[in-house]
């Protein structure tokens, strides 16, 4: 059997959107066009697969590269908070000693 034989004979609607994509491809009649397209997206298919699975492992380094500088935000953001804390502590202990002092310089007199 020739391989351009054509044995499979079927009928089927399709919509006014597959009529403009079947007219828009390669080929004598509507059977030709069907087949092009068919043919062309079964080539196609491995390149395109490809390419989606690259895009996909990019996609995922770089949600694991947004992981990471979050988390390392959220470690300077506490980092930050702390080191304000601490400066609010030194404030009130410098406050206290500056008290102590004038009570001492005020009992010298």
């Amino acid at each position: 059997m020739n391989k351009d034989q054509k044995t499979n004979i079927r009928s089927f609607r399709y919509s006014d959107r597959v009529a403009s994509i079947l007219e828009s491809m390669e080929g004598a009649n509507l059977n030709a066009k069907f087949e092009n397209l068919v043919l062309f997206c079964n080539d196609k298919f491995p390149e395109v697969e490809k390419r989606y699975r690259t895009y996909q492992s990019m996609a995922a380094r770089a949600f694991d590269d947004y992981m990471k500088l979050s988390d390392l935000r959220h470690s300077i953001q506490r980092e930050l908070t702390s080191i304000d804390n601490r400066l609010r502590s030194l404030d009130e202990l410098l406050e206290h000693v500056e008290a102590q002092c004038r009570k001492v310089k005020e009992y010298k007199k």
